[in-house]
């Protein structure tokens, strides 16, 4: 019996883990076994014990494992969400980056030029015959393999990546957002499966991609960090969760009711920590990465290292936000006439009334100037409020180190002053170009992971188009210009396909040269099966079909034997 479960997200490249009721079944996996491991699964399989032990495979304990075990996690990534909405800094950077991330969207490219249908090399410029193995069965790619993207309802797995209508570019982005701001971005592939009637999987096929969460995200792992080797799940149930050293009921699920378990490497719940309602998931259906400060586990986000900085943005920001909003005290009173003891008694009274109500505004009278007395002169009195000028230079330095934190230029945080011209302005973005080469490689590797869902598209790969300002897309085809003007000049044939220029091996004039060579080995070579007849050498006729050609030298002493013989002939007569 065969059961199609359309809406439950399986992987069909997981093994089962099989465990009967005499034997255990092996701590590591049977893949790092060497040469024997096919052998001991099915021994294992069959229920025969076994004489041989695998030993020296265990992990070391670490301690980041059981704390991230122990304790919340995920509240690191709540407190970023927190940072995001509260300094705005913060979230010009992720959206920035983000936004120049994916500004040129995406392709499906041609894997190669030419490729051997006899050995399978691949060729990035024509060739006319195959360098590895001599064929001439050369192909283009094959562009009906595109259709394997179309979704169920027609449109293209680029265009509607799930089913809340998201593009794949919109997915992409988020996953981006999540590892700029998080350092752990997760990418789910929801898949429909095939399986038999003892739960075991036949096949697997993608039906949407998703972004999610890190907060709602939970790693499955041992004491010592190694995951998939402590839970596992049945293919019919993914809500539940099979601890396989305490769960007493795991060896009667798999002898008495025959169901296949398999490793459990990701736990994803509707509410935070992955509790509440959930569902597990292999290895293969969950793509995780960390950007920055690689760890094995959970990703640490990079803004955490600068956590004063946010703070003290923040504060700023807030205090700046209570000042307009409501009005705020002058920071400096000017006090004509009053003696240095009055002075300090006025400024007694004035704190006062600030501490009651910072609203306030005090009024302060001075006495009229009597006749015969000195002019009185105006005091400044310090009301202890900070400078608005030392204000906004501490927020300048602030956005400073956060943009130069996140890779951002200033110019893109909105600080037009650092600007300076169209050389540093050129200089900011050269920089940021630079700080970018590295996320697009990682962007790749997660398209390269949606198409191996897609095992019969071998001839195209997806890849995010480089937004960089050294390689626009006018700037790029005059380079290539440039370059095809210089190969055609050393003599190579071109041809403009897939949108690229399309060189040939070697320069024209060095083929017909090598030809040229070749035909004349094979000329002398003949020459010599026809015992060494040259032509225009020897006696004979220079008759079509013949070694033999029309020697003008030849011919002349031929006639001089000729006219000789008629000559002695006469004589004779």
């Amino acid at each position: 019996m065969v059961r199609v479960i359309g809406s439950v997200p399986v992987m069909s490249q997981t093994a089962p883990v099989v465990k009967s009721a005499s034997v255990e079944s092996p701590t590591m996996s049977l893949s790092s076994m060497g040469g024997d491991a096919v052998t001991l699964a099915k021994t294992i399989n069959a229920g025969n014990r076994v004489s041989a032990a695998i030993r020296n495979g265990d992990r070391p304990s670490n301690v980041f494992y059981r704390w991230t075990e122990d304790n919340s996690y995920w509240f690191m990534y709540a407190i970023m969400d927190w940072y995001k909405r509260e300094v705005s800094v913060l979230s010009t950077i992720v959206n920035r980056t983000a936004t120049e991330l994916f500004r040129h969207d995406l392709s499906l490219r041609p894997k190669f030029a030419l490729k051997c249908e006899e050995c399978g090399e691949e060729f990035q410029e024509f060739a006319s015959r195959c360098t590895s193995c001599g064929g001439y069965q050369l192909r283009r790619p094959d562009p009906t393999q595109k259709r394997y993207l179309v979704r169920p309802n027609g449109r293209s797995l680029i265009e509607e990546a799930n089913d809340s209508g998201q593009s794949l570019l919109d997915v992409l982005r988020a996953y981006a957002e999540s590892e700029i701001l998080y350092n752990q971005g997760y990418m789910l592939c929801v898949t429909g499966d095939v399986v038999d009637g003892d739960g075991k999987l036949i096949r697997a096929y993608p039906l949407e991609f998703l972004a999610q969460d890190p907060k709602y995200v939970q790693s499955l792992y041992d004491e010592t960090g190694k995951p998939g080797t402590k839970w596992a799940f049945t293919r019919d149930d993914r809500n539940t969760l099979i601890n396989m050293d305490t769960d007493e009921n795991v060896v009667n699920i798999v002898s008495e009711e025959g169901l296949r378990l398999y490793p459990a490497y990701w736990k994803i719940g509707e509410n935070p920590g992955a509790t509440g309602t959930y569902w597990v998931y292999s290895r293969e259906e969950v793509y995780q990465d960390h950007w920055y400060t690689q760890t094995m586990t959970y990703g640490i986000p990079i803004w955490l290292d600068i956590e004063d900085d946010l703070l003290t943005y923040h504060y700023l920001e807030k205090h700046f936000f209570k000042r307009y909003k409501f009005g705020y005290v002058r920071k400096i009173l000017i006090l004509p006439g009053f003696s240095e003891d009055d002075v300090e008694d006025i400024t007694k009274g004035v704190q006062d009334v600030l501490s009651t109500n910072d609203n306030s505004i005090p009024i302060i009278c001075t006495p009229p100037q009597l006749s015969g007395t000195a002019e009185m002169k105006a005091q400044t009195l310090e009301l202890g409020t900070e400078d608005g000028a030392e204000a906004l230079q501490v927020k300048s330095d602030i956005r400073d180190r956060l943009c130069a934190h996140g890779g951002v230029p200033n110019l893109f945080a909105g600080d037009v002053e650092a600007s300076g011209g169209m050389n540093n302005e050129s200089q900011q973005i050269t920089v940021f170009d630079r700080y970018l080469m590295d996320k697009y490689n990682r962007i790749d590797n997660l398209c390269a992971w949606v198409l191996s869902w897609y095992p019969q598209i071998t001839d195209w790969e997806l890849c995010i188009n480089r937004p960089s300002k050294a390689h626009t897309d006018a700037k790029r085809r005059m380079d290539k210009m440039q370059e095809a003007q210089m190969m055609k000049s050393l003599g190579f044939d071109i041809w403009f396909v897939d949108g690229e220029f399309r060189y040939s091996e070697e320069p024209v004039d060095q083929v017909m040269r090598r030809e040229q060579e070749r035909a004349m080995q094979a000329q002398a070579q003949q020459e010599i099966a026809d015992g060494g007849l040259r032509p225009g050498d020897g006696d004979g006729p220079p008759e079509d079909g013949t070694a033999r050609r029309e020697d003008p030298e030849i011919g002349e002493s031929e006639d001089e034997v000729d006219l000789s013989k008629r000559e002695a002939d006469d004589a004779l007569e």
